[in-house]
């Protein structure tokens, strides 16, 4: 069994967010979540890795609308990573879509391939339900069954919405 910690990210940690998104772009069974390449990943600059992980991180404050969390095993490295973007009904989220109501929308969800199957994803999700004390809610690729699977062990349920979004064909999952 992985000893891990979930914890929110620091400002000064963007060069290990970079690269911890690197590696989510560069791998197989996981490069059909997210919508940068990794060419476009490579690509960006320091400063917008520092201002993108200062946004999400827990120097950002509570008020912050934005939070990503790290999955940080007993090394020192992290294994997975997600990012709670909080939302208010009637509001559009990055999809362009209606927010349906208050809650919390999930993106970026990564887990090392040495440390799926287990607590790593439920626990990511699970700070991001405590620090948004909202239900959760995210969008899968309609081809990516592995990670529905995955939401479902941890108590998300497909809400029967498909549409064509930035991902492709994608669903609508959630979690109260």
């Amino acid at each position: 069994m992985l000893d891990f910690a979930v914890r929110p990210v620091r400002a000064d940690e963007w060069e290990r967010v970079r690269a911890l998104r690197v590696e989510a772009v560069h791998d197989p069974a996981a490069a059909i979540a997210f919508t940068d390449s990794a060419e476009h990943t490579a690509s960006l600059t320091d400063d917008f890795w520092r201002e993108r992980t200062a946004g999400g991180s827990v120097d950002a404050g509570d008020g912050a609308a934005v939070r990503q969390f790290v999955a940080e095993d007993a090394s020192g490295t992290w294994v997975g990573s997600a990012t709670g973007l909080r939302e208010r009904a009637g509001e559009q989220d990055y999809e362009g879509r209606t927010v349906p109501r208050d809650g919390c929308s999930v993106v970026g969800v990564f887990v090392t391939p040495d440390a799926r199957g287990g607590a790593v994803l439920a626990a990511l999700f699970d700070a991001i339900a405590g620090w948004a004390d909202a239900p959760l809610r995210l969008y899968v690729h309609a081809d990516n069954d592995r990670a529905a699977r995955g939401y479902e062990k941890v108590g998300f349920r497909s809400q029967g919405t498909e549409f064509t979004g930035a991902l492709g064909p994608t669903r609508e999952m959630r979690r109260d």
